[in-house]
């Protein structure tokens, strides 16, 4: 198999991986006899996996041509590949970047540098874990080719490609090193250009491409939980309704969808979402199988998963 269809294989494997893992908080098995610990986090970049296990240790595999992967080389991995021992506690995965954050704060990147996405203050690659900065950070998400990442004290950083506005500084010039957007925020979401955050209060903000604004924008409030994929955004409410907006929606404001639900997840064209009373749904593009329904054909509403 040529390395494209390879690409194409390991993406298709880390989408459903991460549609499941990411936002359901999955506790299963160590594996493949990699440690006694278990693993609580996977995410996934263009063609590349990074998982974190429960004792901090970090495993990467799949394409690393920008050393994405972190292990020093950029020699592809076809099983996971140990990174670091200890330390890590959350993670997130670029096109082909990565980034993550220890216990202690301390933030750390790797692989393309291009735009300054790493946030070191250069465009030089990097094939290992590169300190970006030593404390402050809990929560990180990762664009096409930006970083947006979350302090301790709520205030919200980001960096990299800013054409479309997606870093919501108010310009469309790239930034090398973390920049303070605004502060009062609690979670946060990365699409391919756009970015979306939640306050605090529930109150729901958004910039970037899709919205066509360079700073965050109000969106809407009561909110509890956001993912977005490549071109679209998906939002949960505190009473479980549902919101999504853009392709492959064709939206371009917050539409219902349904209600009943508890949890969401986006990949790069499609949506998965678990009810509160355990069921699953599916919908969006369908070419590769990735909705789970037994077909290739692309749905436009949630469709049941079994």
């Amino acid at each position: 198999m040529g390395k494209t269809r390879w690409r194409i294989a390991i993406l298709l494997a880390v989408v459903l991986l991460v549609a499941f893992v990411t936002t359901f908080n999955y506790g299963g098995g160590g594996g493949s006899g990699l440690s006694g610990s278990k693993w609580i986090k996977v995410v996934g970049g263009g063609y590349h996996t990074i998982a974190l296990k429960s004792d901090g240790s970090l495993y990467a595999w799949g394409d690393n041509d920008y050393g994405q992967l972190g292990d020093g080389t950029t020699t592809d991995r076809t099983t996971p590949t140990l990174i670091s021992t200890t330390g890590f506690s959350a993670i997130a995965a670029g096109w082909i970047h990565t980034i993550a954050s220890k216990t202690d704060g301390s933030l750390y990147a790797w692989g393309c540098n291009g735009y300054g996405l790493l946030g070191d203050g250069t465009t030089t690659n990097r094939w290992t874990p590169t300190l970006i900065s030593t404390t402050g950070f809990s929560d990180i998400a990762a664009g096409e080719y930006h970083i947006i990442a979350l302090k301790t004290d709520s205030s919200l950083y980001a960096w990299g490609d800013n054409q479309f506005g997606q870093l919501g500084d108010g310009t469309t010039v790239g930034r090398t090193a973390p920049t303070l957007i605004g502060t009062g925020f609690s979670s946060i979401a990365a699409g391919g250009k756009h970015t979306i955050a939640l306050k605090t209060d529930g109150s729901l903000y958004a910039w970037g491409a899709t919205f066509r604004t360079t700073t965050p924008t109000l969106i809407g409030t009561d909110f509890s939980a956001i993912a977005a994929g490549r071109h679209h955004t998906i939002a949960l409410k505190t009473d479980g309704s549902l919101y999504a907006w853009d392709a492959p929606f064709f939206r371009t404001t917050p539409t219902l969808i349904g209600t009943g639900f508890s949890a969401i997840a986006a990949g790069g064209y499609h949506i998965i979402a678990l009810k509160t009373d355990g069921s699953l749904y599916a919908w969006g593009r369908n070419n590769y199988g990735q909705l789970g329904d037994g077909t290739t054909t692309d749905r436009r509403t949630p469709t049941p998963i079994k």
